[in-house]
């Protein structure tokens, strides 16, 4: 049916939103003569890609942003630049032992996020799969 249909074009019933609620399983014992109440297809849901995820590793933030957390990305960012920051100023100084050191926890920290943001993305694609609709940005999920 077209979005904004007030009836149904077959049988001229009133149609109307259908809820999160109307998806649920239906039981499957039946005899021949039973026949299951209809249940709508649910609408499509945009799964988020684990594999796109590994971009953040090249572009911190990016992984953040895929899965609508802003203020995680800005946070990530931060923290890539400031550790890049130290290591370059290790190296202005020519501590480069140091430098060479922040520059592996730059590394790991980099690492680190990009498994944070594949872990964000399996616990959206969750949430999608038992609410049947996209998390809210006040929702914790």
């Amino acid at each position: 049916m077209e979005d904004g249909k007030k009836f149904c074009d077959n049988c001229g019933s009133t149609v109307r939103r259908a809820k999160p609620s109307d998806y649920k399983e239906v039981e499957t014992k039946t005899t021949s003569e039973e026949t299951l109440p209809y249940q709508p297809t649910p609408p499509a849901l945009q799964r988020k890609s684990i594999s796109v995820a590994l971009i953040s590793l090249f572009f911190p933030g990016i992984g953040h942003l895929y899965v609508d957390k802003l203020y995680g990305s800005i946070g990530f960012i931060f923290g890539a630049i400031g550790i890049g920051a130290v290591a370059g100023a290790f190296l202005d100084l020519g501590w480069n032992y140091a430098a060479y050191a922040v520059f592996a926890l730059l590394g790991i920290y980099l690492i680190g996020g990009n498994i944070y943001v594949i872990l964000l993305i399996r616990r959206y694609n969750k949430f999608l799969d038992e609410n049947l609709r996209k998390p809210t940005p006040k929702e914790k999920w």
